[in-house]
Formats: C-alpha cells, sequence, structure tokens
C-alpha cells in the first residue's frame, strides 16, 4: 500500500518500553522498505513536532508520500519544518506554496544569490528526521526514489533509528545550526525567490497539485 501505518512503530515502541527507562533504542535500517515504513509510522504516529535535515527532495512518488502525510501533520497541529539544501530542492514550487499554506514551513539551505556567493560550496548533507524530539532517523538517505529501491539504478543506504536523549541533542543542535545561520526557521522563508521565479496560480490550481502528489504515484 501507500505510505500507511504499518508495523514498524509498533515494535520499535515495545522495545523501548522493555528497555531501562534511561536506555536508548537503536535499530539499524538496511532495507529500503523498512526505512520506509519506518518513517510511515514515524511521520503518521507524530503528536507535537517534525523536524527533517536533507540534501534532496525529489519530484517523485516517494517525496510525494512523504510531503502529503507531512501536510496532513499540519492540518492536526503537528509544527512540521523542512530544512532542505536549495541545490537539490525538486519540489515543484505551486506545490511548496500549498504546503506553505497548509501550515508546512519549508526553507532553502545557502540559495545561489550573489550577495552570498561565499556559500555557494557549503551545501547541506545532514540526513536527520526527528519527531517529537524522542525518535530520530539518521543516515544516508535522502527523500527520492533512488533511495528506497524504486529506480532501476538505486543507492545502497543505511539508517539508523534512535530513540532517547540521542533524539533530544539532535533536534536541538539542528534549530541550534538554524539559528546560528540566522536565517532558517528563524526568519521568512527563503522561498521567496522561488515565487518571483513563477508565474502565479490560484489557490485551487495549488490545491489541485498537492492532490496530484497524493494520488498519482505508485503505492510502494
Amino acid at each position: 500500500g501507500s505510505c500507511a501505518r504499518g508495523w514498524f512503530l509498533p515494535l520499535a515502541i515495545a522495545a523501548a518500553l522493555a528497555s531501562p527507562a534511561s536506555a536508548e533504542v537503536f535499530r539499524l535500517l538496511d532495507d529500503d522498505r523498512e526505512a520506509w515504513q519506518a518513517r510511515c509510522d514515524l511521520l503518521h504516529d507524530a503528536q507535537s513536532s517534525i523536524l527533517i535535515a536533507t540534501y534532496a527532495i525529489g519530484d517523485d512518488q516517494s517525496s510525494a508520500g512523504t510531503l502529503e502525510i507531512l501536510r496532513a501533520a499540519a492540518a492536526r497541529g503537528v509544527q512540521v519544518r523542512i530544512l532542505v539544501d536549495a541545490l537539490r530542492n525538486e519540489v515543484p514550487a505551486v506545490v511548496q506554496r500549498e504546503l506553505l499554506r497548509q501550515g508546512v514551513d519549508i526553507r532553502e539551505y545557502h540559495p545561489f544569490e550573489l550577495r552570498h556567493v561565499h556559500e555557494w560550496s557549503e551545501r547541506l548533507h545532514d540526513k536527520l528526521l526527528v519527531v517529537d524530539g524522542r525518535w530520530l532517523v539518521i543516515g544516508s538517505r535522502n527523500f527520492r526514489d533512488s533511495h528506497f529501491g524504486l529506480e532501476e539504478i538505486n543507492y545502497v543506504d543505511r539508517d539508523v533509528l534512535l530513540s532517547g536523549e540521542v533524539a533530544v541533542r539532535a533536534d536541538a543542535g539542528l534549530l541550534m545550526t538554524g539559528a546560528d545561520e540566522g536565517r532558517l526557521f528563524l526568519a521568512p522563508s527563503r522561498l521567496e525567490s522561488v515565487n518571483k521565479r513563477n508565474t502565479p496560480v490560484s489557490r485551487g490550481a495549488a490545491r489541485d497539485a498537492l492532490d496530484h502528489y497524493r494520488y498519482n504515484f505508485t503505492p510502494l
């Protein structure tokens, strides 16, 4: 099926409950489907916050499924924040604008601007997902089909699912990085340049574009 709730997170939670209170859960995610399901479960069950840092978000089926879950999370009151490298943000601008309107905070890292030429070679290669300040997925997977076994040629990836103090530190550390940048998460969206490059569209057209993302991809 699509990115629906599955079996992965209940098993991880059971492991956490069976461990001492101070222990951290550690689980390798080598299998592409298992890595996908872990993300789906975490995002579906998020209660307060979702924080994503990634080098790439594609214009493909895995990205479509992820963005729809994030939109739904924001609609139920979860704080959703995405930090993506400007070099590899491939989500259509119309979809990004609709997500922003629905409460998903999307920021680009180091856009190519003449006033910041010194930043052009400094890219964001973090690949983190932090949910509720408790659960952390970290590894080598970006949000693109080739990282989940959906292309003819795919990356060989490995992630780790962690819970406990390490997730708290990752959450705080990434926010601190944003504060140091002075314009991530704490300043107006850097997507203004995206808006300027594209012809304005109606809210209905934006919703239609997001609906296309919701329904026009092959379930994993």
